[in-house]
């Protein structure tokens, strides 16, 4: 797995670590980009996956849309799942990291790989930031009745302008999460499918709070 880190000079336990998942055709250096919208103190792994498209274009996983509708294999999703899991623990034992301080931060397939992250192991997060994307359906299927998501916490982002994944994806993921106890916050854009410069300080803000 390919990966950029940020990773300042004193780490602790209290340090909030946010792993970077990127969107279809892009790679581990777009997000990363956005670390000097953060705090420096911050602890910050981008990660590229290895599922190429062309070029430096890559994804989580291969989706087929010839039908219209996004077509995919949830066994994809589930390696690459695993790989993140991995990382998590590895960047945990390394660093010492609190499970709370760590969140995964995802803008559109990134979103939703962090989505699934979060449903099927929330004992390795503290939440999600989750731009631009939208809920797999195999979430809706799963059994999370012995699971604890109490203090889990999620910001989601959204453009109201989205043709790629339309922005009503956002009541649906919002209604998910609440349903499971999860504490949402909800801000809305007037854009397309990318993040502002406006999200960029919500999101600092959120993350200096929580």
């Amino acid at each position: 797995m390919h990966t950029l880190s940020h990773i300042p000079e004193d780490v602790t336990p209290e340090t909030k670590c946010i792993i970077l998942l990127h969107g279809v055709g892009s790679n581990e250096a777009d997000l990363f980009e956005l670390k000097d919208s953060l705090d420096p103190g911050t602890l910050i792994y981008s990660l590229r996956w290895p599922f190429s498209l062309w070029g430096d274009r890559y994804a989580w996983y291969p989706v087929d849309f010839t039908t219209g509708k996004p077509v995919y294999k949830i066994g994809d999703v589930e390696i690459w799942y695993r790989e993140i899991v991995s990382l998590i623990d590895e960047a945990k034992e390394k660093h010492h990291l609190s499970t709370e301080n760590i969140y995964l931060m995802g803008f559109s397939q990134g979103a939703i790989m962090s989505y699934y992250t979060l449903i099927y192991a929330p004992e390795k997060v503290g939440g999600v930031i989750w731009l631009s994307g939208r809920l797999l359906r195999e979430l809706w299927d799963k059994d999370m009745s012995h699971q604890d998501y109490s203090e889990k916490r999620v910001f989601i982002g959204h453009g109201t302008a989205d043709a790629v994944i339309p922005v009503d994806a956002t009541s649906v993921v919002q209604d998910f999460l609440q349903s499971q106890g999860i504490v949402t916050e909800i801000h809305k854009y007037n854009s397309g499918h990318t993040i502002t410069f406006d999200e960029l300080w919500d999101i600092r803000n959120w993350i200096d709070n929580i």
